[in-house]
């Protein structure tokens, strides 16, 4: 096959890189240069994308790991022995309370915290009218679950027939109390009113 030289216009053969009678180039090789070294530059770009999405999966997998693994659980699980749980056994009063017997005349809410065991505790909390009704919305004995300092707990009497959720969280030298009323009895004369900070006056709570 033959084809004829863009300067001359002699016949040449169709592979011919230059003309052999004009002598001059027929093949542009400083654009197939330009071209390979941007399909070299390319190839390094992708290789480097490329190498950055697995550095990038394995830092994300490296982290789910540590996140998943048994040791890490456990140790997160044991900052919870760092508390004194002992030490929050006992009677708490609100505030305006000084001593436990003026929950009877003055009015005012208190939580008993009988024990704290194996992430259970055994509570009971009451509010009471100052007298001369002296109303007392009360909970039996109920049983909170214990995640850290916070201890969650549902009734489902008051003494009033009402029922709620609530929590407690524990701060060092005071607790505080909060009661969610999920439902009240409309004949109820009374309620627990407990959203506050309480004192712990008598460390003796018997059964």
């Amino acid at each position: 096959m033959m084809k004829k030289c863009k300067y001359c216009g002699k016949e040449i053969h169709e592979n011919a890189s230059f003309c052999p009678y004009c002598m001059n180039k027929l093949i542009d090789t400083e654009s197939i240069f330009k071209k390979k070294r941007n399909y070299l530059n390319f190839k390094k770009i992708l290789v480097i994308c490329i190498t950055l999405i697995i550095v990038v999966f394995l830092c994300i997998l490296i982290v789910c790991v540590k996140k998943n693994n048994p040791e890490n659980v456990k140790s997160t699980e044991n900052t919870d022995t760092a508390i004194d749980y002992s030490a929050y056994i006992g009677t708490w009063y609100s505030k305006e309370i000084t001593e436990p017997d003026d929950i009877y005349k003055d009015g005012g809410s208190a939580v008993q915290i009988f024990s704290i065991d194996d992430r259970i505790a055994e509570i009971s909390l009451s509010t009471v009218q100052s007298s001369p009704m002296n109303r007392v919305a009360t909970t039996d004995k109920i049983y909170g679950e214990v995640n850290g300092n916070v201890i969650q707990f549902h009734f489902q009497n008051d003494g009033w027939m009402s029922s709620g959720d609530g929590t407690i969280t524990l701060l060092n030298d005071t607790i505080y109390a909060e009661v969610v009323y999920t439902y009240k009895d409309p004949s109820a004369l009374w309620s627990l009113d407990h959203a506050n900070i309480f004192y712990l006056l008598d460390s003796e709570t018997s059964d």
